[in-house]
């Protein structure tokens, strides 16, 4: 979103406040007056402008330089605010990159808009796709969006054609859910299901509706599975093989709203399981157990149903230390089936 800096630094600058405004994403896209804002500090960094990696920019009022105090000391460079050899090279490259954008920024601006509302009209046709920030001035490029029924980081896994996320770049490493989505009010797991979609320079009509087509399948092959969907659905074909005798038991752990939620159903005979499968609502590492345990499941009596503990799963299948705690979900489903063997 774009934040009203304008008034944010007025508030500030009434109360004696310095006023630091995060500009990355912005430049290039939107007009930036800085000297016309009441905005002390203003960060920037190359990439984000197709520049070099590795090198930003700090932009400082006329002023507010006693603001400033350095993090290390030594030389004098950078007007005794840190020491050390600029990046030559780096630098030029941000410069170039800056005359680039302000040169297109007229025109680069209402393009981006036009191609994000284009993505987003595709998408909500698949249906089940909630605009965040819809009420709120948004960055021209960037279009983030929570999908019903589907785990976001299942859904990343399904995209590989596409460069997608499912939230910022500064919390790619974390597959908890947005604090920021929370606090706008959805849920754990619409928050849970969100991607974050950037549009560029190089993109074109045809790219976002290639990224449409790819969402949608994606889409619906992991809403068939979630456990939203009709569990006759998932063993359907079951039916006209079952032997005399033969049942169909199901246990579930986990539940709506939780990020990880997981259904077992189970073909038996007597005492023992003649097939398994499975449905969730989580990580793709959670999904690739399951699937593994379904084929383990296979011929396994009831007394001896659960083939090993979350631990041994994980060590098996390269699942992260951080992620067994969802393994522990697997497992009550179960135990969830065992109860409901009778």
């Amino acid at each position: 979103m774009l934040e009203d800096a304008a008034t944010i630094g007025a508030l500030c600058r009434e109360r004696g406040i310095a006023f630091h405004c995060d500009c990355a994403q912005a430049a290039g896209k939107v007009p930036l007056t800085l000297p016309e804002l009441p905005i002390d500090f203003a960060a920037f960094t190359a990439h984000k402008l197709y520049g070099p990696k590795g090198i930003g920019a700090l932009y400082v009022r006329e002023g507010a330089r006693g603001l400033l105090q350095p993090l290390t000391y030594g030389g004098g460079q950078e007007r005794n605010l840190r020491p050390g050899t600029p990046a030559t090279h780096q630098i030029v490259g941000f410069g170039a990159a800056c005359e680039l954008a302000a040169r297109e920024v007229a025109a680069e601006g209402p393009r981006l808009t036009r191609l994000r509302e284009r993505l987003w009209q595709g998408l909500a046709a698949l249906g089940g796709a909630h605009l965040n920030g819809a009420a709120a001035p948004r960055l021209p490029g960037i279009l983030n969006v929570s999908f019903e029924e589907v785990h976001g980081e299942s859904l990343v896994g399904a995209l590989s054609v596409l460069a997608v996320s499912t939230g910022s770049a500064c919390s790619s490493a974390s597959a908890d859910p947005s604090y920021v989505l929370r606090a706008l009010g959805r849920s754990t797991q619409l928050a849970q299901g969100s991607l974050r979609f950037s549009i560029g320079r190089p993109t074109r009509d045809t790219d976002v509706d290639f990224a449409v087509a790819a969402v949608g399948e994606a889409l619906a092959r992991l809403r068939a599975l979630s456990p939203e969907a009709p569990g006759a659905a998932v063993v359907d074909g079951w039916a006209g093989s079952r032997a005399p005798g033969a049942a169909i038991v199901s246990g579930e752990a986990g539940g709506r709203g939780q990020e990880t939620w997981v259904r077992f159903h189970l073909l038996v005979a007597g005492d023992t399981v003649k097939e398994a499968r499975f449905q969730a609502f989580a990580c793709p590492h959670t999904t690739q157990v399951a699937a593994w345990l379904c084929e383990e499941l296979r011929g396994r009596t009831r007394e001896r149903l659960i083939p090993g503990t979350p631990g041994a799963w994980a060590q098996a299948r390269g699942v992260p230390a951080e992620k067994l705690g969802r393994l522990l979900v697997v497992e009550d489903a179960l135990r969830s089936c065992l109860t409901h063997w009778g």
